[in-house]
């Protein structure tokens, strides 16, 4: 009985303990679970990386593949969310050995290879704004605004590539003005952080629409006219500027000639003068013999009046010259 009672009791002293260990496993596991630890599996840290250094590269090849012209946000959503969920799995995994892959992985230099490739590939996706593609990003379903975008985008196209042999500016019109005022209204309702798949069509659409089909052309004759205008109102000051000088100069010139004709008159009233004055005072003054006697005239009243006109002739060229200089 006593070998009995004790085997018994070491059996009920087993299942204590294996109840405990699971409970403290349970325990353990939800705690793993609680801190984000929920991969706990036996997939090593070093296939996590592989995982996420494939789901890096194909996500880097449909960017590429899709930049010109700008698809990725559209052509790319699956490898974006297999990348975004390997690196949360690299992010969040402990291996077998209760090791998290974050210690292994990440704050551990200065560069942060995987942290440093990993937002720069999820910085491609946001500056691109690929969010507003989807109404749903995880599930990858379009907004009704993209749907309908690229309903008008594709009607546009159509009528486009119908008519070429005709006249597309005038049979598409309708078609393209409804896709750019709807882009206009979404534009306005975002504030420009529109997907950038949608921005990219739209200005294609625009510069095929004016520049290769040359469908502005009254556009074109409108700014024509404005370049006209604008010309002649900016050389307008310039004309001005120039009939005030040529207009000062004339003046000028006028003054100047008027003065001289003014100089040239006092002179010849002043050597006339002289002349009538002259013989009458040498004939009222007898000599010592009391016999007047007159000097013989000569011609000097005239080659001063000359010499007088020559030199304010000179006078008026040097300062005409002056002038034009």
């Amino acid at each position: 009985m006593k070998v009995t009672d004790f085997y018994c009791a070491l059996g009920i002293f087993l299942l204590i303990l294996a109840d405990s260990a699971l409970c403290q496993f349970l325990r353990t596991e939800s705690t793993w679970k609680s801190n984000g630890h929920n991969n706990h599996t036996n997939v090593t840290c070093d296939k996590h990386l592989s995982h996420f250094e494939d789901a890096s590269k194909d996500f880097t090849t449909q960017l590429l593949l899709n930049a010109v012209p700008v698809t990725y946000c559209n052509k790319s959503v699956k490898q974006y969310l297999r990348f975004e969920e390997t690196y949360k799995d690299l992010l969040t995994a402990v291996d077998r050995t209760n090791v998290s892959c974050k210690d292994i992985y990440f704050n551990v230099d200065r560069l942060g290879v995987v942290e440093t490739i990993y937002n720069q590939l999820h910085q491609m996706w946001l500056v691109g704004f690929c969010d507003d593609c989807y109404a749903n990003v995880s599930s990858a379903s379009l907004s009704n605004t993209t749907k309908d975008f690229y309903y008008y985008l594709e009607s546009i196209q159509q009528c486009i590539s119908d008519n070429k042999a005709s006249d597309p500016c005038l049979k598409c019109m309708g078609s393209y003005q409804k896709l750019n005022d709807f882009f206009d209204g979404i534009k306005k309702e975002k504030e420009d952080r529109i997907c950038f798949d949608l921005q990219d069509a739209m200005n294609r659409t625009r510069i095929k629409w004016s520049v290769e089909l040359n469908c502005c052309r009254d556009r074109n004759s409108s700014l024509l006219f404005f370049y006209i205008i604008s010309g002649l109102i900016g050389i307008l000051p310039g004309i001005f500027y120039l009939v005030v000088f040529i207009w000062q100069r004339h003046q000028e010139r006028y003054d100047l000639l008027t003065d001289d004709q003014d100089i040239t008159a006092s002179a010849e009233t002043g050597s006339a003068s002289i002349q009538n004055v002259s013989p009458n005072h040498e004939e009222s003054q007898p000599g010592p013999s009391r016999v007047n006697t007159s000097l013989p005239t000569d011609d000097s009243g005239d080659a001063s009046k000359k010499k007088a006109q020559q030199s304010v002739d000179e006078s008026d060229d040097d300062m005409i010259a002056n002038y034009s200089k």
